[in-house]
């Protein structure tokens, strides 16, 4: 495994700093001017339309803005490696933002390989959309991570396990 995995935080008043990766995905989606979705917001855009971008224990950075449809092989060693960097570098937990349709694979990548406390998180409806679930979604993966959990989680409409998950449905906000 890379990395190691750190004890769950005893102190609630202790702020958890968290590394806020974005990958891009329908929770970084916008409708260009023909009506096709392309992931154009920032993870500094994602954390302040969630709210959360005045929070000084959370740092966002920009890995890889793609549709997680054209996700590679070679683009989940990236999102790994800079996973594993980020805890180098003193987060105590990890959030990814991710498109839904190679979430289940990367979520296996992150079980399996990285020994660092991440939540993986996405939305079903892009960022312009008049209710976004994107938000909510990146409140709570934020929330999940400050628990510093044992093992990879999956915040998208709830929380389930990173190992394991399927997606179920296209379009429910709990997919």
């Amino acid at each position: 495994m890379i990395g190691t995995m750190r004890q769950a935080q005893t102190d609630p008043s202790t702020e958890t700093r968290i590394a806020f990766l974005s990958t891009g995905g329908t929770v970084a989606c916008t409708a260009d001017a023909a009506g096709d979705l392309r992931p154009t917001l920032t993870a500094r855009d994602l954390l302040r339309t969630a709210g959360a971008d005045t929070d000084g224990a959370v740092t966002g950075r920009d890995v890889m803005t793609l549709d997680s449809s054209s996700l590679t092989l070679a683009d989940i060693d990236a999102l790994l490696a800079a996973v594993v960097a980020a805890h180098r570098d003193g987060a105590e937990a990890v959030v990814v933002t991710h498109g839904t349709d190679s979430l289940e694979e990367t979520a296996m990548a992150v079980d399996r390989m990285v020994g660092v406390p991440v939540v993986l998180t996405a939305a079903q409806r892009p960022a312009d959309d008049p209710d976004p679930d994107g938000p909510a979604n990146i409140r709570a993966a934020l929330a999940e991570a400050r628990r510093l959990p044992a093992a990879p989680r999956i915040v998208v409409g709830g929380s389930c396990p990173a190992y394991g998950a399927t997606k179920r449905h296209t379009t429910d906000l709990d997919a």
